[in-house]
């Protein structure tokens, strides 16, 4: 993934604002920024009610590999969006801390149990 060249604050402007689009974009290249200052402005994205700017920040936050990011990407394998959630924990298998284990388990128990009661429902 290439750095980008737009300023961070630009960015960050962008995160905040009332646009969903330039919120999900600005989430996306704040990621691509490598910029240690991203991961506090993309925390509190992984609370927004558009479900793609959430996917974005949770993405943007593994990509940053910031262990600030650890407990919120933990948090986000709970979101009610399975996109949410997959991609919380592949950000949580770039920062390899092993302390993100028992949630990544416990994760992987529920989606197994949610894709049970689908298939049931289904048969």
């Amino acid at each position: 993934m290439p750095k980008t060249t737009i300023p961070i604050e630009t960015l960050i402007t962008d995160l905040h604002g009332a646009d969903w689009q330039k919120r999900y974009d600005a989430a996306r290249l704040l990621g691509q920024s490598r910029d240690p200052r991203a991961v506090d402005a993309l925390l509190p994205d992984l609370q927004d009610e558009d479900w793609k700017v959430r996917r974005n920040a949770v993405q943007a936050l593994g990509a940053l590999k910031s262990p600030r990011a650890l407990e919120p990407l933990m948090e986000a394998l709970k979101d009610r969006v399975a996109t949410v959630r997959e991609r919380a924990a592949v950000g949580l298998g770039r920062i390899k801390d092993p302390r993100a284990l028992p949630a990544l388990i416990e994760a992987l128990m529920e989606e197994d149990k949610k894709s049970r009661i689908h298939f049931n429902e289904g048969a």
